[in-house]
This record gives structure tokens, sequence and C-alpha cells, in this order.
């Protein structure tokens, strides 16, 4: 074994052609699948015993997974799911390809657990705005046993390319969802699906895997049947996804490269990013289950989930979200309601726990406050800049500088919340905007009277 930068040149010109580039790694694949996937753990795994001193100087995000970003046969950027070997072997040797693809997550996940990457302990060289840290997650399978899978923010969004991470480990994760996807859509294939799914769950020892079966369970919930209550029991899941959903907006879409295939590449991450579920999230997938045979089975999940709140988090605000969830996911506490004009039946709840109508009552409140606030910062904005208005936010100028006492008059007497507080400097944009020209007015006045 040589290390990259001792190659012949030849090699270094084959590396990508065996492991990255889509029309010739499809010709390889096929007859000579298990050479493909030495080759390639040969040339993407980092060897620290090379390194003095591992984690010491500059560090890529590669590293934190152990793989390497600057190496023929390893650059997979912009990530795809149709890049690499992973859906030829997918393709034409399923079993195969699939164990390649959850051992490399695997010890991507292991070494990324281990890297000051989004560390509680260590202060990240890669700051983000998603909570901090690395965490555990136990998955209740069906059997009754149970597993555990490293869980983040960053892990969860790997497969849709929306957090930072080696576009070698993503372009792996989007050909799996990917091919998840068409065996959800073959129903000859039906019988081992619930197989895989689990074989997948059981053998993954972090949440990217998962998180491409909670997508195609998301959008095809009928076809996974029982293999999809396990995401479903794990509570913390639900938030890991509304954050990827949140953040739909930041996925991998098309970049031009000098890759003559680049525009393969982007036309499979445009099908990928316009899929209909991708504005969807776990919550959606337990309501329509709850429409299926499956109803009971989501009902006592969701009843475990009631049971253990005062238990399981000691969080007071997380134990409100939890509420609010369950009232909104709970189709039991539901009631339809006729609407004959659009010829449709309308669900509403039936009623709110007193106090979290409080709370809803507040918040909404709140967010009445909060959009006078941005509607006056819209206005200032482009009335500053000389822009067009979008849309009428008031009537004339008075109408405005009386908005902006009362807004002025909220904050002196504290009835904003802190962020909205923050945002007050419109106000002070505004009396820069329009003083100087309601002075200009006054004095044009007083010059027609004389």
């Amino acid at each position: 074994k040589r290390s990259g930068e001792h190659y012949p040149g030849y090699v270094r010109q084959l590396l990508p052609m065996a492991l990255v580039n889509f029309e010739t790694t499809t010709f390889l694949c096929k007859p000579l699948p298990d050479l493909v996937i030495k080759l390639a753990w040969q040339e993407w795994l980092i060897d620290e015993s090379d390194h003095d001193s591992f984690w010491d100087g500059h560090r890529d995000v590669e590293d934190c997974f152990g793989l390497p970003r600057y190496k023929e046969g390893a650059n997979f950027f912009p990530a795809s799911g149709v890049k690499g070997p992973f859906c030829h072997l997918l393709l034409w040797h399923p079993r195969k390809g699939l164990d390649f693809i959850i051992a490399l997550s695997n010890q991507t996940a292991e070494k990324y657990s281990r890297s000051p990457l989004d560390s509680k302990e260590k202060e990240s060289f890669f700051p983000s705005s998603f909570t901090k840290g690395v965490f555990d997650v136990e998955i209740p399978l069906n059997d009754g046993t149970s597993i555990k899978q490293y869980c983040s923010h960053r892990l969860w969004s790997s497969y849709r390319g929306s957090a930072v991470l080696p576009y070698l480990l993503q372009s792996a994760l989007m050909a799996l969802e990917n091919w998840l996807i068409a065996m959800a859509e073959d129903s000859k294939k039906a019988d081992t699906f619930e197989w895989i799914i689990d074989h997948i769950l059981r053998s993954s020892n972090s949440v990217m895997p998962t998180a491409a079966i909670a997508s195609v369970a998301t959008g095809y919930p009928g076809k996974l049947g029982k293999a999809a209550l396990p995401i479903l029991r794990t509570p913390d899941l639900y938030h890991w996804d509304m954050s990827r959903w949140v953040h739909e907006a930041d996925a991998m879409g098309a970049h031009r490269t000098p890759d003559p295939m680049w525009q393969l590449y982007a036309e499979e991450r445009k099908t990928a990013n316009y899929r209909p579920w991708r504005k969807e999230h776990l919550e959606h997938l337990a309501i329509r289950l709850q429409f299926t045979e499956l109803r009971n089975e989501v009902f006592t999940i969701l009843d475990a989930f009631r049971a253990n709140i005062p238990k399981k988090n000691i969080d007071e605000k997380n134990n409100e979200l939890w509420r609010f969830r369950l009232q909104r996911i709970d189709t039991r506490g539901w009631k339809p309601e006729e609407d004959k004009k659009n010829n449709r039946i309308n669900f509403t709840l039936k009623e709110i726990e007193p106090d979290l109508q409080e709370i809803h009552e507040k918040t909404q409140a709140d967010q009445t406050v909060d959009s006078r606030f941005m509607a006056m910062f819209l206005w200032s904005e482009h009335t500053f800049k000389g822009e067009p208005l979008d849309r009428e936010y008031y009537t004339d100028w008075q109408e405005a500088l009386q908005e902006a006492k009362a807004l002025q008059e909220l904050l002196e007497k504290g009835q904003v919340n802190d962020l909205t507080a923050r945002q007050s400097r419109n106000i002070f944009l505004f009396s820069s905007i329009r003083l100087p020209r309601v002075q200009h007015k006054v004095n044009d006045c007083n010059t027609d009277m004389a």
C-alpha cells in the first residue's frame, strides 16, 4: 500500500475513473464489485497511524469523519446519488452495495463521535446554529429489543446535503435513499422490503441510514408497514426531522463543474429536491398511519409518549412542545367539519387543555406583535433604499408614524419578547427616514401661509 501522493501518474488518473466517475464505475461494479469495494476501503479511509498527531493543526470536516478530501478517487463535489460506485453496486449487487454503505457510515460515524466537531465538551472549529453535541438515541425495534445510534443534526440531515458533511458520505446516503425509493415503488420487492429496513436499522450505529428510511417512510407510508414503527417510537427523531424540514431550503442543489457529467448529477439532485414529501416530517407520517391498519399501533406509541412526558422530559419547555405535538398528531382528538363549499371534510381539534390554550393565545398575541414589528422593518428597509414596496404596509406616512409610536410604547412597557426588542432598530430607522421629510412638509406649509 502506497500513500496517494506517491502513486504513479497513471494510477492517480485511474482512481477517479474507478471510484467517482459515473460513466466508468458503472462498467466496473457489475463484473468486479469486490475489487471496487476493496479499492474504496484502501483509498477512502485515513490511516491515523500515518500521522504523529492526527488532531493537531488545521482540520477539515472530512478529517473528523476519517475521510480524505484532497485525494484522487475521493473528490465527490458536488454530492450526488449517482456519483461513485454506490448506485451501481446497489443495482447489480444489492446486498454487497447495502452492506458497504452501512459499513462506511458506521466507520465514519464512529470517527465523528470521537472528534472535536460538534463536541459539547470541546470548542468546535466549525460553528453551527444547530443543537450542539452528538447524542445516543435508543430505537425500540418491533421484536422488543432496542438499538442505540449516534445522532446529531449533521448526521440526520446527511442524505439531504443541508449540513456540512463529506461529499463522499453524502453521495453514498443519497444513493441509499434513491435505492429505497425504487424498492418502495416496486411491488415485486414488497416481501423483502421490511426485512431490508430492519436490517439497516439493526446494522447501523448512527442515524445517517435511519434518516433515509424516515424519508422513504414519509413518502410511502403504506409501503413500509410495521417497519416504520421503530422510527415513530423514538421521540428524539421527531425533533431532528422537524429541524431537517425547517432547513430543506439549504439542501444540496445543482452545481456546474468541469465534470462532463455535471448535468446528470444536477438533474438527480433536482429530482430529489422536488420530491413532494420534502415539505413533510415525521408528524405527518404518524398522522397518515392512523388512517391505515396500523392505527392501533400508532395509538399505543402516542399513549406511551403521553405517559412518559413527565418522566423523560424534565425541561418544562420541552414538555410543552411535546404536549402540543401530541395534540396536533393524535387524531382521536380531532373532530370533522363538513366544508360544503369546497366539497371536503376538514378536521379541527376538539379542545385544547386549558394551560396549553393559554400558552397558545399568548403565542398568537406575540406573533401578532412580531408581525407588526416586521412590517415596520420591511417598510423602513424598502423606503430607506428607495425600493418599491412589495405590498401596501400603511395608507400614508402619518399612519406609519402612529404605528411607530405605538410600537415604541410597547417596547418601553416591556410588552415584547427579547428577539423582537432587538429588532426595535427599525423604529429609529423610521425616524431617520421620515422626520426630515416631515420637517420639509412643515416648512412648505409655513411658506404657503406667509
